[in-house]
């Protein structure tokens, strides 16, 4: 059997020296050791790639945990915050899946880089997340946290000012004053709407356009049409040589 991953022996050895009750168990025989209600720190996914892995047996045992425990902090080192090891990352995908299936069960992901040397450190932050788990509500508690360097970063979602303003300009397009000239054309975006009346650039003759020499140019010879417009224009009997979708 090999030696449990130098992490989990400090976690264990952390929680011990901090007067919590702590029982290191197997994955495959949790059924016979937790009670209902428990707290645990899941730290197989140090070792091996559990969930991209999963095997019948710890899929039973993970089952078992979902629905006995209160609280679980699954631990990895997949080196979120740079995506070294993505195959270890699967448990920051399901997290508020399963606890949105089951309300009674709260799960939080804590990823500790690969290279990470400090383990003490690494313990020590691990239960300090712990300890905030049983002060702090389930709506209000971290779900996904990073450690790198020493420093524990969470999860947010962040807004992108850049894009934001770049679609804005899209769906709002901004109003600009040009004199009136004859490269001009009214156009409109809703059919009888005066106020959706603008002037637009008259498209360039294809003729005068200068490409890249890594452009070409397209010209549609094909358009799609629905069945209304077919059926009109089968009274010209053009709709003959129509095939609408």
């Amino acid at each position: 059997m090999e030696a449990p991953h130098p992490l989990h022996i400090e976690v264990a050895a952390h929680a011990t020296r901090s007067g919590l009750r702590v029982e290191s168990v197997s994955l495959l025989h949790v059924s016979d050791v937790i009670s209902p209600g428990s707290t645990v720190i899941l730290t197989g996914e140090l070792e091996q790639p559990l969930l991209t892995e999963l095997s019948p047996e710890a899929l039973v045992a993970i089952q078992f945990l979902v629905k006995k425990v209160s609280l679980a902090i699954w631990i990895t080192n997949c080196g979120m915050l740079d995506g070294k090891f993505p195959e270890k990352s699967l448990a920051f995908g399901f997290a508020k899946t399963l606890m949105s299936e089951q309300p009674s069960f709260r799960l939080s992901c804590f990823d500790v880089d690969p290279t990470e040397t400090n383990v003490t450190r690494s313990a020590k932050n691990i239960l300090d997340h712990f300890y905030r788990t049983q002060t702090t509500p389930a709506s209000g508690a971290e779900t996904y946290l990073a450690e790198s360097n020493g420093l524990v970063y969470v999860s947010r979602l962040v807004p992108d000012r850049r894009e934001n303003l770049n679609f804005e300009r899209i769906v709002n397009p901004p109003i600009e004053a040009h004199r009136l000239t004859d490269e001009l054309e009214l156009d409109f975006t809703k059919v009888g709407h005066v106020e959706s009346f603008y002037f637009k650039r008259k498209k360039t003759n294809m003729g005068e356009v200068s490409l890249m020499s890594n452009e070409i140019l397209l010209q549609p010879l094909m358009y799609t049409l629905n069945k209304k417009v077919g059926s009109y224009l089968d009274i010209f009997n053009i709709g003959t040589y129509l095939t609408c979708f």
